[in-house]
């Protein structure tokens, strides 16, 4: 059962974001009560010399859900959300999930 102190904990899910060159990118889905999260999903945890060298941050970690402009499940595993970017421009992020249930989590 959802509730304000369920609603405001943190929680994560495994997606697959739709990046605007139709890129399909492996990603964490994170929420609570005041921001979402962008966060790389690394099959491997362990370090290689060819990991060290890599970005393992998102060019948007977070975003403030006040931002958030409209969201919208459009197939069953399958949403968006539209965000209000600081410089006042619409962004539309697209993402897929691993099962039906997760949009209507989220």
């Amino acid at each position: 059962m959802y509730n304000d102190i369920s609603a405001s904990k943190y929680e994560e899910f495994k997606v697959t974001k739709i990046n605007v060159n139709n890129k399909h990118q492996k990603r964490i889905f994170g929420i609570d009560v005041q921001k979402i999260y962008n966060l790389k999903r690394n099959t491997s945890r362990r370090k290689t010399i060819f990991t060290v060298f890599e970005n393992h941050e998102t060019k948007n970690p977070e975003r403030f859900i006040d931002d958030i402009i409209s969201f919208k499940i459009y197939e069953p595993k399958k949403f968006r959300i539209k965000f209000r970017e600081k410089d006042g421009k619409n962004h539309l992020l697209r993402y897929t999930c691993l099962d039906e249930k997760t949009p209507v989590r989220i």
